[in-house]
């Protein structure tokens, strides 16, 4: 098994920062690779993205999995200095969500899920961003035609169905921005540059991210 940490003494710490309020995440560069291109994914932790500030404890890692056209592709990643790392490859064009789940030893359900959208190639499909399962939040717009600049209207989902709730951008310049989403009206944002946009939403108890990458004009 390759996801192992040294976690030692520093193991409450890090299971601690999920209920300190720090932010979760997973980055894929490149995020719209053509069929075939490997893809790294970096599972991170802390307060301002892409990069990661701590190592998310191992144990806390329950999945890492990419959903594409054909189905799921569980992953296995190796702990590095402040991320742990998996290099993957979407095999064919379309849209794969990726993600990862973080789950307290001793709790039954999840308290994190964070999940991306990669494109790979030229077929991008809003209908396959969401996953009906869980917490989530569904992009209304092809993410791959994001730029800065743009609307990007963004819903919350928990268990297949819409929510209301507040959802918290991280914009690459480290500005958070609140917008409210109701069950029938997403919350509508606009990237102000370039660059990777963290979205977190908080709905009964648990916590879901959706990293995107807005490009330039």
């Amino acid at each position: 098994m390759k996801r192992r940490v040294r976690v030692g003494i520093f193991a409450p710490l890090l299971i601690a920062s999920v209920a300190a309020g720090h932010d979760y995440w997973i980055v894929a560069e490149p995020a719209f690779p053509e069929p075939g291109t490997p893809v790294t994914l970096r599972l991170c932790g802390g307060h301002r993205p892409p990069d990661s500030e701590f190592l998310i404890a191992d144990r806390m890692i329950v999945r890492v999995e990419a959903t594409g056209p054909y189905g799921v592709e569980a992953l296995t990643s190796q702990a590095m200095s402040r991320h742990h790392e998996a290099i993957w490859t979407p095999k064919t064009s379309g849209v794969y969500r990726v993600g990862f789940t973080l789950k307290r030893p001793r709790d039954e359900q999840p308290i994190a899920e964070a999940r991306t959208l990669v494109v790979a190639g030229d077929v991008d499909d809003p209908s396959a961003y969401a996953s009906a399962e869980g917490l989530e939040l569904v992009p209304h717009v092809e993410v791959s035609a994001w730029r800065a600049g743009a609307a990007l209207p963004l819903a919350i989902f928990h268990q297949g169905e819409p929510v209301a709730g507040e959802i918290e951008m991280t914009t690459p310049r480290g500005k958070p921005v609140f917008r409210r989403s109701s069950s029938g009206q997403p919350a509508l944002f606009t990237s102000p540059a370039p660059g990777w946009h963290l979205f977190t939403v908080r709905h009964a108890g648990r916590t879901a991210s959706l990293l995107l990458q807005a490009q330039a004009p």
